[in-house]
């Protein structure tokens, strides 16, 4: 194995460690999207019915941001034939 071969090998191997921990972080914001809109949800149960549950529009924001961040990143991208 020639020097720049294996130089490619680990410019790939951190490419790929990049992309899992850029996963990672999605996903654990999506939950933590999820996990807080439904503790604002459950604590507002027990306000009356006229009134409106206010989840925070930035919240909204930043769930949508980032499912649309780990579609982006998992759909294969289209290649010529």
């Amino acid at each position: 194995m020639t020097n720049d071969t294996a130089v490619d090998d680990i410019k790939m191997r951190y490419v790929m460690l990049i992309y899992i921990i850029i996963i990672v972080i999605m996903g654990i914001t999506i939950i933590s999207v999820i996990g807080i809109t439904g503790y604002i949800l459950i604590k507002d149960i027990g306000i009356e019915s006229t009134q409106q549950s206010m989840v925070p529009d930035g919240l909204i924001a930043i769930g949508s941001a980032a499912v649309g961040a780990l579609a982006g990143l998992l759909v294969p991208s289209p290649r010529n034939s």
